[in-house]
């Protein structure tokens, strides 16, 4: 996935928190709830200041940690100063991909996480739902999972590279024990 099309993600699900918070304000009672125990029933609450501008504001949080995470990654010294073996250029681009994506999946899938609990939250502050629905799972199981694939991934890769680079630096019959 391009950067500006993260970018463009995540900046459209901030500002689609920001604007659930504009919504909602003066329907909002005083108390909100914010935490849901594991059946979605509410057991937190918070004024409807915090309840607002929580969720945009660990949503502008995440972004900034994206962004760091994304010009961090575009380093090469990033990528290779555990490894003790030179890495092809065409390696390296595997593994800062591969890196990207993992740092892709996790906050795209956060964003969207806390912007579900964000609506369900105002809609059972409101009384619309009694609960936050079933819907919060699946995001739950794509995080996780989508988490351990890439994270599992980019360990085989790695291993697969450094493997790779053994063989170059040490020939068969100089191979130290």
């Amino acid at each position: 996935m391009p950067n500006q099309v993260r970018v463009f993600l995540a900046s459209i699900i901030l500002l689609t928190s920001m604007g659930i918070s504009l919504y909602f304000w003066n329907k909002l009672p005083a108390c909100v709830p914010m935490h849901f125990d594991g059946k979605g029933m509410p057991n937190g609450y918070g004024s409807r200041k915090t309840a607002a501008a929580i969720p945009p504001a660990v949503e502008a949080f995440l972004c900034a940690i994206y962004l760091l995470a994304s010009i961090t990654t575009q380093n090469t010294k990033y990528w290779t100063r555990k490894l003790k073996k030179p890495v092809s250029e065409e390696n390296l681009q595997k593994l800062m991909s591969r890196g990207m994506k993992l740092i892709d999946w996790t906050l795209l899938l956060i964003m969207l996480l806390i912007l579900d609990v964000q609506l369900e939250s105002f809609l059972v502050a409101l009384g619309r739902i009694q609960h936050l629905s079933t819907g919060i799972w699946p995001f739950m199981v794509l995080l996780y999972a989508g988490i351990a694939y890439h994270i599992i991934r980019l360990l085989l890769e790695q291993r697969a590279i450094i493997k790779k680079a053994e063989k170059i630096s040490f020939p068969n019959s100089a191979k130290p024990f």
